[in-house]
């Protein structure tokens, strides 16, 4: 089509545009938990199981209880 390689050009060029995606918090957490020592550079699943329990109690445990809405009768 025509003009579009201009366009691809005005993104990659002027408004610095990367292809791909990013995983939000994900890259962070990769490296919070321990790696796998029978599979080196990969995370340990019993490491990510327990981080993963860790982040739950406290974000919904602590931060959500909070903010629920207490009976009024």
């Amino acid at each position: 089509m025509e003009g579009e390689e201009d366009k691809l050009d005005y993104l990659l060029n002027d408004l610095d545009v990367y292809f791909g995606r990013d995983n939000g918090s994900m890259p962070y957490y990769a490296t919070q938990v321990e790696q796998n020592s029978n599979n080196l550079g990969y995370a340990s699943p019993e490491s990510i199981a327990a981080y993963g329990k860790t982040a739950r109690e406290d974000y919904y445990g602590k931060t959500l209880s909070k903010l629920q809405m207490k009976p009024t009768y």
